[in-house]
């Protein structure tokens, strides 16, 4: 109880420094939206804009998703099912979009924070759980946890999978996998991800760090084993990628492409390829960006916010991998590397905030240096409120 009161706690603070912030964006920027149908937000919503300010940029095609279904509009082809068509289910009740929308997302973070917590505890103190929660809300682009956006399910559904598995109950943890990768591509990432962690319970991996023993033989025979042993939990496991699959079948049976969701990115701009990149090529591509000053104003800032995140996020996670479970460590990385395969780090800095390995690394780097944890949460919450601004007033931050 007192982790869902204290979590309770932490997203209403954070969510009353995002209105206020959303609030007072007019006293400091003007309103000029970058995305398709802001005109019609008065009509859709009904509501003033401190608040139809979370249904920014994506939350668009999601509200179109939920209201209108895939069929007859551009675009909306490339977001997975699982969380508009809550926000559907929701509105045929009576709940208007909107409201449906940031109930589903307040809840599922509530429920993250509280999921996050537990699975930290399991190997570390409540104190390392704690920060790593208060670094998550703090996190420069956590606003889109309370917005029209995936993010907050996503992540609780991710949790939920790795939680459940490190308990054993893989059938949850697979029903859980299943519900990721029906909101978000990466939620793919999950099946490996899970594999790794029965490896590890079966004592065939490390839990972490770096130091493994090249021994085939031994572990051919120890998958074969666990292969006689441990079926259920395979196929269980394996059901983690019906979420995709069944996304597929649909665009398969309606646009005759299992992959149009791939296929409409580049329609997105942002220099997004259906072209595999390799994740140097993209880091060089920043690199030229940012030397030959070829971006400038808002769009500067974005793109900086995007190299830093593409770059810190794989160092951070090479270190965390040190002394957090591998499990952990590949569904984040996956999750932060399968978007830039596109050839872009554009989204970057929203993408990363399901890497929560990086929040616990955080915490435990700061674990005996206060002034360090307060400056890294002070700074990252400015940048917070600073991003919140732009979102708030149609800027493009991530």
């Amino acid at each position: 109880m007192v982790t869902v009161r204290s979590s309770l706690v932490k997203l209403l603070g954070w969510r009353l420094l995002l209105t206020l912030t959303a609030a007072a964006a007019p006293l400091v920027l003007a309103y000029q939206p970058s995305f398709p149908y802001a005109e019609l937000f008065p009509e859709w919503f009904g509501a003033p804009r401190w608040v139809t300010a979370w249904a920014n940029f994506d939350g668009v095609h999601y509200y179109t998703i939920a209201t209108s279904g895939y069929l007859g509009t551009g675009l909306v082809q490339a977001f997975f099912p699982a969380y508009p068509l809550l926000v559907r289910a929701l509105h045929q009740l009576g709940v208007p979009v909107l409201a449906a929308a940031l109930l589903i997302s307040h809840l599922s973070l509530w429920a993250a924070l509280i999921t996050l917590h537990r699975l930290i505890r399991l190997d570390f103190s409540t104190k390392i759980a704690r920060w790593s929660v208060l670094f998550l809300l703090a996190f420069p682009t956590s606003f889109f946890f309370g917005s029209f956006y995936s993010e907050s399910l996503f992540l609780l559904a991710a949790l939920v999978s790795l939680y459940q598995a490190r308990q054993g109950r893989w059938r949850l943890a697979g029903l859980a996998a299943g519900v990721a990768s029906a909101t978000r591509i990466v939620g793919i990432a999950l099946v490996p991800a899970l594999l790794v962690e029965l490896a590890i319970q079966e004592r065939l991996l490390p839990k972490y760090g770096y130091h493994f023993e090249w021994r085939p033989a031994a572990w051919a025979r120890a998958v074969q084993g666990l292969f006689k042993r441990r079926w259920r939990s395979l196929w269980w496991i394996a059901a983690g990628g019906l979420g995709v699959l069944g996304f597929m079948l649909f665009l398969s049976i309606q646009f005759n492409d299992p992959l149009y969701f791939l296929s409409v990115q580049a329609e997105f701009g942002g220099g997004r390829q259906e072209s595999l990149v390799a994740y140097p090529q993209v880091v060089w591509r920043y690199t030229k960006i940012l030397t030959t000053g070829s971006v400038s104003g808002v769009r500067l800032w974005s793109t900086v916010q995007e190299m830093i995140a593409g770059v810190v996020a794989v160092v951070g996670l090479g270190l965390a991998a040190l002394k957090i479970r591998w499990s952990y460590i590949l569904f984040a990385g996956i999750a932060i590397l399968l978007p830039t395969l596109t050839g872009t780090f554009s989204s970057m800095p929203r993408y990363i905030l399901v890497a929560f390995p990086l929040y616990i690394g955080l915490a435990l780097v700061t674990k005996s240096r206060p002034e360090l944890r307060w400056t890294i949460l002070s700074i990252s919450g400015l940048l917070l409120v600073m991003n919140t601004l732009l979102f708030s007033q149609g800027y493009w931050v991530a």
